[in-house]
C-alpha cells in the first residue's frame, strides 16, 4: 500500500512538471516576437565572388545586360544545348558571349527534346503497351543525337569550358524505371515508373553508353 502511495506521488510530480513546462511554452510563445534589425549604414567587407552561378540564367546575347552579367562574375552557367525544344530561348551559342569569365558552362543535353519530361507521352504509350525499352532509345535516338550535338560543341570556342550534363533529373524514373502496373482509373495508361534497382541498372547503362558517346567525340 506504502509503494502504491509513492507511485502515485512520483506520477502526480511529473505530470505537475509537465502541465508547468506546457503552460510556460505557451505564455512564451504568446509573448515572444522575433526581432532582427539590419543597418544598411554597416558593411561586413567586400563582396568575395567566391562562387556564383545561373540556371537557365541568360535568355540571349545581352539579355541581362553585359554589365549585369559581369557585375555577378558567375563562375558558371547551366544552358540549354544549342537547337534544343525544350525552351524557346536560352541557346548556350547564343549567350557564350556574355559568359567569357566562367570557370565553366553545362548544358543539359537532353533539353534537345521539346515536352517535360522528356517524350513523356511516347515513353509512357510504349509502356503502357509493353513495348518500351530504354536500351534501345538510346541507341536509335538519343545517343545519335547527343553525338550530332556534342560534335557541335566542340568546335565552339567555348568548347574547353563546357561540362556535358548527360541527364537531367534521371531518377524521375520516366526514362529508366521499371514499369509496374497502374488501377489508379486517373492514370490514362495504367502504369507507372519506379526507380528500383532495375531501374537503377538501366540508368547505369543509359550513363555509361552516353558517357563513351561523348567520350567518342
Amino acid at each position: 500500500m506504502k509503494g502504491k502511495k509513492i507511485v502515485k506521488a512520483v506520477l502526480l510530480s511529473l505530470l505537475s512538471i509537465v502541465v508547468v513546462a506546457a503552460v510556460a511554452a505557451g505564455v512564451f510563445l504568446l509573448t515572444y516576437k522575433a526581432t532582427v534589425v539590419f543597418d544598411c549604414a554597416e558593411t561586413t567587407g567586400a563582396v568575395m565572388h567566391g562562387a556564383s552561378g545561373c540556371l537557365y540564367g541568360l535568355a540571349e546575347n545581352g539579355v541581362p545586360s553585359d554589365t549585369m552579367v559581369q557585375s555577378l562574375r558567375l563562375t558558371t552557367a547551366v544552358q540549354k544545348v544549342p537547337g534544343g525544344l525544350q525552351h524557346p530561348i536560352g541557346d548556350l551559342d547564343n549567350v557564350a558571349p556574355n559568359l567569357t569569365d566562367t570557370v565553366y558552362n553545362v548544358v543539359y543535353l537532353q533539353d534537345m527534346y521539346p515536352t517535360w519530361y522528356y517524350l513523356h507521352d511516347e515513353i509512357m504509350t510504349a509502356r503502357a503497351a509493353g513495348t518500351y525499352d530504354p536500351d534501345q532509345l538510346l541507341r536509335d535516338d538519343y545517343l545519335p543525337k547527343v553525338t550530332q550535338k556534342v560534335k557541335e560543341l566542340s568546335a565552339a570556342s567555348y568548347a574547353d569550358r563546357l561540362v556535358y550534363c548527360l541527364y537531367n533529373e534521371c531518377d524521375n524514373a520516366l526514362w529508366f524505371g521499371e514499369s509496374v502496373k497502374d488501377d489508379n482509373p486517373d492514370n490514362p495508361y495504367g502504369v507507372w515508373c519506379d526507380f528500383n534497382d532495375a531501374g537503377k541498372d538501366a540508368f547505369h547503362r543509359g550513363w555509361q553508353a552516353a558517357y563513351e558517346a561523348v567520350r567518342a567525340v
